[in-house]
């Protein structure tokens, strides 16, 4: 698989989870009439918060893989401008 494939993933993944964490963690217990436990809440926020940064620095490394050259293309243009700097270095 390409990159940007992998890194669409990544991102579509992070932001499902924290889609995912934030309906059934945050707003379910909230819209629940029946909720008793108000620590869950605050135990809830804390966790949602801790996995949510860790699915933005996910997302964030999908992106960077979205946006970056493929490494073939990083190592032809090195080898042609090495191939430049010799065919000046000949020619003088």
């Amino acid at each position: 698989m390409s990159d940007k494939v992998i890194g669409t993933i990544m991102v579509l993944g992070a932001l499902g989870t924290i889609s995912f964490l934030l309906v059934w963690t945050i707003i379910m217990p909230l819209l629940d009439h029946d909720f008793i436990f108000k620590a869950y809440i605050a135990l809830a926020i804390v966790v949602f918060l801790a996995v949510a940064a860790v699915m933005l620095i996910v997302a964030w490394i999908g992106i960077t893989l979205i946006k970056t050259k493929p490494a073939e293309d990083i190592l032809q243009e090195i080898e042609r401008e090495e191939e430049k700097e010799e065919e000046k270095s000949e020619e003088k």
